[in-house]
């Protein structure tokens, strides 16, 4: 059993490289999509702005394992990397407003307040077409620039000497703190579920699952179990932050229309919803991480 654990803590690196590769692979083919396609899908976005989060992530650990000259020039190119996940981000944003003043759309609705919203969303599209041409932008100079390449040249790169239980190590420490992270936003949001504390722990809670995401194929046993309840809550978070956002790039003029008080009545029921999960959270389900060996990992 124990050299069991010691040759699959040996392969760590290697299968930490390997699910970085393939997620640099998706961003790649993501990248050459929007390029291609000026007027990108949302889905293709929605992938690309996932995608390039766990990058940036899965680079900062790797970086711990590369002799310390790769690690330093390593370091910059993720905040490159992180720069464009918000650009992408940005562009998302308007495309989740957009579809839901669309859906909230009834056929009975004021032909005034119609119009009004029409021009609304029309200036709104305009505004997505515009961060799309933008992005592209961004992405063709990051590319000419080689931020992608550079990236694959440092996963080629070998690891220090004896990585891998430092490596173990290390999962592990980052799994403990991003559990606790998630424990204290929930507590803090459980107290007083403010829209910023709700946002911070969907945070948390995204941060964790990206995290464990990327540890799954490499040590599964550093990182506890991110339980289903706690992605229901994250998963109903973000629609309210979505529903947040659309109330916030409202037009003065547009509040107290239909549209505009579908969308307030559906923000409160989602409020309601998430507080209730976060009580039934914090009755029954944990999150915390099981180390090795432990019967519930």
């Amino acid at each position: 059993m124990g050299s069991t654990a010691a040759k699959r803590r040996t392969a760590e690196p290697a299968r930490l490289r390997a699910h970085l590769v393939r997620v640099l692979a998706r961003v790649d083919r993501s990248v050459d999509s929007v390029i291609r396609h000026p007027q990108a899908s949302p889905e293709v976005l929605h992938d690309l702005h996932r995608d390039l989060r766990r990058l940036a992530g899965g680079l900062v650990v790797w970086a711990r394992v590369l002799p310390r000259r790769e690690a330093i020039r390593l370091e910059p190119l993720v905040p490159r990397a992180r720069r464009l996940a918000r650009l992408v981000g940005r562009v998302r944003d308007k495309d989740v407003t957009i579809d839901l003043f669309a859906r909230h759309a009834r056929a009975g609705d004021d032909r005034e307040e119609t119009a009004r919203v029409q021009r609304f969303l029309m200036r709104l599209r305009d505004d997505a077409r515009t961060g799309r041409e933008l992005l592209r932008a961004f992405l063709k100079t990051e590319r000419e620039r080689g931020l992608f390449s550079e990236i694959g040249t440092f996963l080629g790169r070998p690891p220090a000497r004896g990585p891998a239980a430092r490596l173990h190590l290390l999962l592990a420490a980052e799994a403990a703190e991003r559990h606790a992270k998630v424990r204290k936003a929930r507590a803090k949001a459980r107290r007083r579920p403010t829209p910023a504390r709700l946002h911070r722990l969907r945070i948390r809670v995204r941060q964790l699952r990206h995290f464990a995401d990327l540890v799954a194929p490499v040590s599964p046993e550093a990182v506890g179990r991110v339980t289903p309840p706690l992605r229901r809550l994250q998963g109903r978070l973000g629609r309210l932050h979505d529903l947040d956002i659309a109330l916030a790039t409202l037009d003065p003029e547009l509040h107290g229309t239909a549209w505009a008080l579908r969308l307030e009545a559906g923000r409160r029921r989602m409020r309601q919803q998430a507080r209730a999960d976060l009580a039934r959270i914090a009755k029954g389900a944990s999150t915390r991480p099981t180390s090795p060996g432990d019967p519930s990992s």
